[in-house]
């Protein structure tokens, strides 16, 4: 494209592209970017300057609707914001490399999230974080807040171009119209970041260094407190810790699933995204890096489709399907009223249309007979949503107790491990877990070691198999990897306190 020589200083023009190519959000569509070169010439031809930058060809605006509640649109399509607020990612920005942003804002895609709010005391972020924002479709907004009254605006300016921004800067979703972001809940990082800092004659849940980890005149606890009104007691250090986090990721899950289905809600967040510190707070990703709870287990309650059961009382629930796709589906319900023993009591299944975030075709399911007769400690129900192939494209399951009045069984988990093999050219072991009974937030660890799981924190129905592939920083060999190892899960932590 060309532009008319120009008299004056300033000038604009255009450029039409013929079929182009659009920058969805993550998980909406591609994020293809194009290349453009700006040249200037003097009336000779001579170049005097030259810009290139990479844009995205969309329209991501916000718009409000008649009931004043404002919606973000990309494309005409509307977008429910996933993500976090983005706080600074390190005490020490400059320390902080690019594979440390491509790490985190990865992380962030890999879970299924479409959006970051920038923390209003945070910093400007370096220019990489705004070009991985664009490859993976990352909506970022709240650039405003990290300025001064008095500044000139020039840092926004010169990231005009990107496509993860809005169209008008400053016009952008906030918690006065239909934004709801968690801030209270948290949990404490992963035992390896704690234990690096904290010597082992240190290492009590209530203890001194614990409460100075935890913001508030209570300290660590707050959380606790928090944690045994529905939750098994822990007997160890470490099980306290893992136990804050499953508690944090199943009430940040219970929010999303709640507010996803709210026509008001513009989009859920979680405050901060990664830590950068070793205390406790709303984080998915600690300060080491480690993958919290909440961010393995937000990736179901984040797909384009979800099922989530609610509880009306006296064994009725009503099962809501949410589905961030463009068009309805046809799919097919299933559930399966189980016991602890794995016996299962009734069954069912109904096909459906999903429509879209519409919350108004709940599905009831009565299970008034069955809890009268096994009580509402040993009973659950499974919950599944198949495409037109049979392929299970959303689950989720219901509890009628707290996990701490459960009158759990032993799953007596299978677990199966295959050498190595390369997977998107890493290297991966593949671990195949089994229960023989109800199996909930199992978790896989390699004590010492940082690992990289492709699931975790998961819920087994018996005779399930479900594949998970480990990466790991440092080389292993199969009976390393099978030796350090560890699997548990909910009904480990509540045994544990019973055989203290």
């Amino acid at each position: 494209c060309g532009i008319p020589d120009q008299a004056a200083g300033i000038f604009d023009g255009s450029c039409d592209i013929d079929l182009p190519r659009l920058w969805w959000p993550n998980g909406m569509g591609a994020q293809p970017l194009y290349k453009v070169s700006l040249t200037l010439r003097n009336t000779g031809r001579v170049e005097l300057d030259r810009h290139v930058d990479r844009i995205g060809l969309r329209s991501l605006i916000v718009v409000e609707r008649d009931d004043g509640e404002a919606v973000v649109q990309c494309n005409g399509r509307e977008v429910f914001l996933k993500g976090g607020v983005w706080i600074p990612p390190g005490l020490f920005p400059a320390h902080f490399t690019s594979e440390d942003y491509i790490y985190l804002v990865g992380s962030a895609a890999d879970a299924g999230m479409n959006a970051f709010k920038i923390w209003e005391g945070g910093t400007f972020e370096n220019d990489i974080f705004w070009e991985l924002c664009d490859e993976t479709g990352m909506i970022v907004f709240g650039v405003d807040g990290i300025y001064s009254s008095g500044d000139d605006g020039g840092g926004t300016y010169r990231l005009m171009h990107h496509a993860c921004l809005f169209d008008e800067p400053g016009i952008e979703p906030d918690e006065n119209n239909g934004l709801r972001i968690v801030r209270e809940e948290m949990s404490f990082p992963c035992p390896e970041t704690l234990t690096e800092s904290l010597p082992e004659n240190r290492r009590w849940i209530n203890g001194p260094d614990m409460d100075d980890r935890v913001s508030g005149p209570r300290g660590a606890s707050a959380i606790l407190a928090d944690i045994v009104w529905e939750w098994p007691v822990a007997s160890n250090f470490s099980d306290w810790i893992w136990l804050s986090q499953i508690a944090h990721g199943a009430f940040v899950c219970d929010e999303i699933a709640k507010w996803r289905l709210d026509p008001s809600c513009s989009g859920l967040m979680w405050e901060p995204f990664a830590s950068c510190w070793a205390n406790a707070d709303g984080s998915s990703i600690d300060s080491a890096g480690r993958w919290k709870a909440l961010h393995y287990m937000a990736r179901a309650a984040l797909a384009e489709v979800s099922v989530h059961g609610v509880l009306l009382g006296d064994g009725m629930v009503e099962v809501h399907i949410s589905d961030f796709g463009a068009v309805p589906r046809d799919v097919l319900l299933k559930w399966r009223a189980m016991g602890m023993n794995g016996m299962v009591f009734d069954e069912g299944e109904m096909s459906l249309e999903t429509r879209g975030r519409d919350p108004a075709v709940p599905v009831s399911i009565d299970l008034v007979s069955v809890l009268e007769h096994y009580g509402e400690n040993s009973v659950m129900i499974w919950l599944y949503v198949l495409d037109m192939e049979g392929e299970s494209i959303a689950s989720d399951f219901v509890l009628f107790a707290p996990p701490k009045h459960l009158e759990l069984e032993n799953p007596r988990l299978a677990v199966d491990i295959d050498d190595t093999f390369v997977v998107d050219g890493e290297e991966v072991f593949r671990v195949t877990l089994s229960a023989a009974a109800p199996a909930f937030w199992v978790w896989l660890d390699i004590p010492g070691e940082q690992a990289q799981f492709s699931g975790n924190f998961l819920c087994l129905e018996p005779d399930v198999p479900v594949e998970v592939y480990v990466s790991t920083v440092n080389s292993m060999k199969q009976h390393e990897f099978r030796q350090r190892l560890v699997v548990r899960s909910l009904y480990d932590i509540k045994t544990a306190i019973n055989a203290s």
